[in-house]
């Protein structure tokens, strides 16, 4: 069974500079001894985890060597980290959790692993988190299940921050996509999802995303709103690079324009928006021009957004569409919009539209000159344009 290395206990072991980095006296350690001998580990956690973490947790560090109770000793720190995740001595221990990792007992692997995925979530532009890809990386091929969710997990919220750093993870997380366990592939999705926007020309990463596109189809119904929205995070990703591989799914993403989740809402417009650019005429999109028209008075101001683009683009590219009244109303409408960018995006369509819809716009002039006194002059430049197509 493998052992810890020493050099990695003395981050305890260093000159104190205050509190929390004086080492544990063999007071500590001795009660702990006896208490991780008892059965009842939950009632030994819930005593433990009441204790102060920067006093405990070196001297839980000091035990690990131990092998009659090294087990119980890394359940206990996992039970801490989960309590106490910002703690100074834990935050301290993260290189003891990550050489755990190698160690050969499935279940001191995998508490570490859960520790790291706590870890990261509180602090995951920790240093020594961020440089634990190349470990994480490896622990994506481990023979437990636990090891591979909770390693694929943390590299999540690495990449939210450092999603360049996972790039060297992104071969072992397109692996994982057709691992037997469900959590495995899902958190391996969701990882895969969040270094989408810093590695976004990465072609492994392209082909991946369009021949799993069903999975993440399905993942889009999950009980989950991370997986949710981190699914169509993904499929965004397909639409924006391949909108032809998401063309027979439209259906679907129109009625996921009623998601609760405004990720999901908003990304589905999003995909909407990129199908119609290459089919502009694509029938079913046209037809949710009113749901599209609801989603422009949406709570969320990037679901608003994306709305005023679909509307936009729908009411330039079929002029003749029943709706074009109530769209360029409601455009009209979001130039008073608290968001500036929607001020300014909803304007941009004006100029446009007015090519093919001036008598539409006709009734509009007083609240597009109204328009003229937004203090972004790009705002006031497309308004003057209309304004010249109309004569006013």
């Amino acid at each position: 069974m493998r052992r810890f290395c020493h050099h990695s206990l003395k981050i305890f072991q260093r000159q104190p500079n205050s509190e929390s980095d004086v080492a544990p006296s063999w007071l500590i350690i001795m009660d702990l001894l006896e208490k991780l001998k008892e059965k009842n580990l939950k009632k030994v956690a819930e005593e433990i985890t009441q204790q102060d973490p920067e006093k405990i947790v070196p001297a839980l560090v000091e035990l690990i060597e131990n092998e009659e109770v090294r087990d119980n000793v890394c359940y206990m720190l996992a039970a801490i980290v989960n309590k106490n995740p910002e703690s100074k001595a834990i935050l301290n221990a993260i290189p003891v959790f990550i050489e755990m990792l190698d160690d050969t007992d499935n279940t001191i692997r995998a508490n570490a692993c859960f520790s790291l995925l706590i870890l990261a979530n509180y602090n995951p532009k920790n240093k020594d988190i961020v440089n634990s890809v190349p470990v994480l990386t490896i622990k994506l091929e481990d023979p437990e299940p636990s090891v591979r969710k909770n390693a694929a997990g943390t590299l999540v919220f690495i990449a939210q921050y450092n999603g360049k750093k996972v790039a060297e993870a992104i071969p072992a997380l397109i692996k994982l996509l057709e691992d037997k366990t469900e959590n495995v592939r899902i958190n391996a999705a969701n990882a895969l999802a969040m270094s989408f926007q810093e590695n976004s020309e990465n072609k492994d990463l392209l082909n991946a995303a369009s021949n799993y596109l069903q999975m993440f189809m399905e993942m889009m119904v999950s009980d989950s709103e991370i997986v949710q929205q981190n699914a169509a995070l993904l499929i965004g990703y397909i639409a924006q690079k391949n909108p032809e591989a998401v063309l027979s799914n439209v259906t679907q993403f129109i009625q996921m324009l009623d998601n609760k989740i405004w990720r999901v809402r908003w990304n589905s417009i999003g995909i909407l928006g990129l199908v119609l650019l290459k089919y502009p005429q694509e029938k079913e999109i046209v037809l949710a021009m009113p749901r599209f028209l609801e989603l422009m008075e949406d709570e969320n101001t990037m679901v608003r957004f994306n709305a005023v683009g679909i509307v936009g683009s729908l009411a330039h590219k079929n002029p003749k569409s029943k709706e074009i009244s109530d769209s360029i109303s409601r455009l009209i409408k979001a130039l008073k919009d608290e968001s500036g960018d929607i001020r300014l995006r909803a304007s941009a369509w004006l100029p446009l539209i007015a090519e093919n819809n001036a008598k539409y716009l006709e009734k509009s002039i007083p609240a597009l000159r109204e328009s003229l006194k937004d203090e972004d002059e790009r705002l006031q430049k497309n308004i003057k344009k209309v304004l010249e197509k109309l004569g006013g």
